[in-house]
């Protein structure tokens, strides 16, 4: 009888941790069937999830993985070169800050869709840099050009740190 109602406890206890989810302030999370077809995006609160149906574990970064993707979120580049139109070099340092509007495009696109949107803006920031004599003088109008939305992911705010 004992080893029946333990048996009984760890199969409850797997259906309440695996069906019954959380999401944080900030986040979602993506579900999928048993073949991984996109079934849904979880907002935050509390969830159950249908028969059969599992969240997404995702790997965001090298550094960031799990189950939820947070939607706003900011961090600084690493310090880069870009050449002015008096082909001076510069070594400058950005600060992101972005929003993931479509977290299913974000996660199964690319493999890194964060890093894939980082290198664009660089790209763009070395383009613009090249047309203006003082970078620090004009980086409104750098940053405002070099703003970039693709693979679900928004560059809302950048600026030289």
């Amino acid at each position: 009888m004992i080893l029946w109602t333990i048996f009984f406890l760890l199969i409850l206890g797997y259906v309440v941790f695996r069906y019954f989810v959380i999401v944080f302030n900030n986040h979602v999370m993506l579900c999928h069937t048993l073949n991984y077809t996109y079934t849904r995006t979880l907002k935050p609160g509390f969830h159950i999830l249908r028969p059969l149906e599992y969240s997404t574990f995702y790997r965001w970064s090298d550094d960031i993985q799990g189950t939820q993707v947070k939607l706003k979120n900011s961090f600084d580049l690493e310090p880069f070169q870009c050449v002015d139109a008096k082909n001076t070099l510069h070594l400058i340092q950005y600060h992101i800050e972005y929003t993931v509007t479509d977290p299913y495009k974000a996660i199964t696109t690319t493999k890194n869709a964060l890093e894939l949107v980082c290198k664009e803006f660089i790209r763009r920031v070395r383009g613009e840099t090249c047309k203006y004599d003082e970078i620090l003088k004009f980086e409104k109008e750098i940053s405002e050009a070099s703003l970039i939305s693709d693979y679900g992911i928004t560059i809302d705010k950048c600026y030289i740190k």
